[in-house]
């Protein structure tokens, strides 16, 4: 029932691109009354009151179709709520008005759904900005990781590994990071090679978690990796879980005695 209103009013909304889009390509009377509540609704976003921020966002449509903004903002809250139909719909608007969000945000839905063709494209346009964020250049990894182009995978896997630690800093924040980092690794990534690459480039970024969760998805897929073993156990040691790293590359050595 919910989507279904939603649905109604994303209808309503459409047949007032005609009306006011006469009035945009001269004065629109509309257009600070749309800036006035977008800014509400930034507001009431910021403040956790959803429903109502979503109210004012659609009331700033109403007054000027054009407002590129709004339409990115209701696209972004969709998403979040899991609807992403209506988060591609409200995306694709977005940018025939101007906001730069808006690709990235389409190519997110484009994933989420599954069309991967269309997130390639998406995706790498916004990729294309250095300002792109985490999620759109992991996504861009997902993307590549499917269609096994694993060079450009890699590529991008290692920018989102660089970018989490630039974003997140040190100390309790840089392991929240670690954990989305491998989260979005674990749903992307099931290549040996891929993972490889990756679990050395987080611990080389000092992602100490992430890295030992890497050699750990690694180690699942190839249980006799002697080295996965004892690159694991580096990391729980570089973590300073010291007798615990230290157990983990003796385990290593002793699966490299008996192979050899």
């Amino acid at each position: 029932m919910k989507s279904y209103t939603r649905r109604l009013l994303v209808q309503a909304i459409g047949l007032c691109l005609t009306v006011s889009s006469v009035v945009a390509g001269v004065h629109n009377p509309g257009r600070d009354k749309a800036a006035q509540y977008f800014k509400e609704g930034l507001t009431l976003r910021r403040a956790g009151a959803v429903v109502e921020a979503t109210a004012r966002f659609n009331a700033a449509i109403m007054a000027d179709s054009t407002y590129g903004a709004a339409w990115s903002e209701l696209a972004d809250i969709y998403f979040a709520e899991g609807d992403y139909t209506l988060s591609l719909y409200h995306s694709l608007i977005a940018r025939t008005h101007g906001s730069t969000d808006a690709t990235g945000q389409a190519g997110l839905s484009y994933y989420r759904m599954k069309q991967y063709d269309n997130a390639l494209e998406m995706l790498s346009l916004a990729a294309a900005d250095t300002g792109a964020s985490t999620p759109v250049i992991f996504s861009l990894a997902g993307v590549y990781a499917r269609q096994e182009d694993y060079r450009q995978s890699i590529y991008y896997f290692e920018r989102g590994i660089a970018h989490s630690v630039v974003v997140a800093g040190a100390g309790e924040e840089k392991n929240v990071s670690d954990s989305m980092l491998l989260s979005q690794i674990g749903k992307d990534a099931t290549e040996a090679k891929v993972l490889y690459c990756l679990a050395q480039a987080a611990q080389h970024k000092g992602c100490h978690k992430a890295a030992a969760g890497i050699w750990q998805l690694l180690l699942h897929i190839q249980p006799a990796n002697g080295f996965a073993m004892f690159m694991l156990g580096k990391a729980y040691m570089d973590m300073g879980e010291v007798a615990l790293g230290e157990k983990i590359c003796d385990q290593a050595q002793q699966l490299g005695e008996i192979q050899n």
